[in-house]
C-alpha cells in the first residue's frame, strides 16, 4: 500500500501528476477485464472503490499537478496537462 513516506520519496524524485477522475467514470473507463489485465495493485484484497478511497487523499496531497478529467474530452485534458508541465 502507498504510504506517506513512499509518496514523499516519489515527489522528491519526480513531478507527480494526479489525473483526477471520479470513481464512477474510472470504473466505466477501466471495466472489469482491463482492471484484471492491468494488474492494479491492491485489487486482490479490496474493491476499486476502497482503493480509490484510500489513495485519492494521498494523490491530492502529494501531486505537484492535478488535472480534473471529469467530462472534459481527453484531447483537452492533454492540452491542459502539457501547458501545466511547461509552466
Amino acid at each position: 500500500m502507498l504510504s506517506p513516506a513512499a509518496m514523499d520519496h516519489l515527489r522528491a524524485l519526480s513531478v507527480v501528476v494526479y489525473l483526477d477522475v471520479p470513481l464512477a467514470l474510472l470504473e466505466t473507463r477501466l471495466g472489469t477485464d482491463t482492471m484484471v489485465r492491468r494488474g492494479i495493485v491492491g485489487l486482490r484484497h479490496m474493491t476499486l472503490a476502497r482503493l480509490y478511497e484510500i489513495r485519492r487523499p494521498l494523490y491530492l496531497r502529494y501531486a505537484h499537478i492535478r488535472v480534473s478529467l471529469d467530462d472534459t474530452p481527453i484531447s483537452e485534458c492533454l492540452e491542459i496537462l502539457l501547458a501545466l508541465l511547461q509552466a
